[in-house]
């Protein structure tokens, strides 16, 4: 198997035309509730790649062409604007879904990790990947949950982030703000929690999370 893709949990490995295998590292990974959040909202016209199979650990996928996000926006391909407003965009299409059934109805499914990595800029439009966090839950949460990843790379020291990069990710920050509108304070603080418990974050990343709340309640943002 040709290995196409890596990430902090999982590697993607090409298997045939057409269609990839996602692998978790911890073999003892169950992706069923994954794929059935995936299906769920492919079946209602989300952007989402096609699940074929499921065995434990493994995920058969459709494979979606194209650069991701971040590729599209350090090719001029994309403006940050245009990739904030995408985001938000992503989301409130998500929220807007109908849960599965038995949810609370003030509930929506939840990709808990959308950022622009997992953004794929696909000939037919953004498609949505890496649903491993998935779940049914506040969709203000969501929301907030993009914007403190965004805030940790803008508030990461140097060492962890190439000082070039911290503006153009203010800047998406900003554009995602403005398009995802006010975020309640109680929203941001659950979603900073939820990230603190996140075992892949080093000691750096973690204290950033400190002074997130003033980077996305501040009024004048965006």
């Amino acid at each position: 198997m040709e290995l196409i893709a890596s990430g902090r949990e999982a590697d993607v490995f090409a298997v045939e035309e057409g269609r990839v295998l996602r692998r978790c590292r911890d073999l003892r990974s169950r992706c069923e509730h994954q794929a059935e959040i995936m299906e769920w909202v492919r079946r209602q016209g989300y952007p989402v790649p096609r699940v074929f199979s499921v065995a434990g650990p493994d995920m058969v996928l459709e494979r979606i062409e194209g650069p991701t996000m971040v590729e599209s926006l350090l090719g001029g391909d994309m403006t940050v604007v245009a990739a904030g407003e995408t985001l938000a965009e992503l989301l409130h299409r998500l929220h807007a879904l109908a849960p599965p059934p038995d949810s609370n109805p003030d509930h929506a499914v939840q990709h808990l990790d959308l950022h622009p990595f997992n953004v794929i800029s696909s000939p037919s439009g953004p498609v949505v990947i890496d649903w491993r966090n998935s779940d049914i839950g506040r969709p203000g949460v969501d929301a907030a949950l993009t914007g403190v990843i965004l805030a940790q790379v803008v508030l990461a020291p140097a060492d962890l982030v190439p000082p070039e990069v911290a503006p153009l990710v203010m800047e998406l920050l900003e554009a995602f703000l403005h398009a995802i509108g006010p975020l309640p304070a109680a929203d941001v603080e659950a979603a900073i929690a939820y990230r603190a418990r996140d075992p892949h974050l080093s000691p750096d990343e973690l204290a950033a999370l400190a002074a997130v709340p003033d980077l996305l309640l501040n009024p004048h943002l965006g």
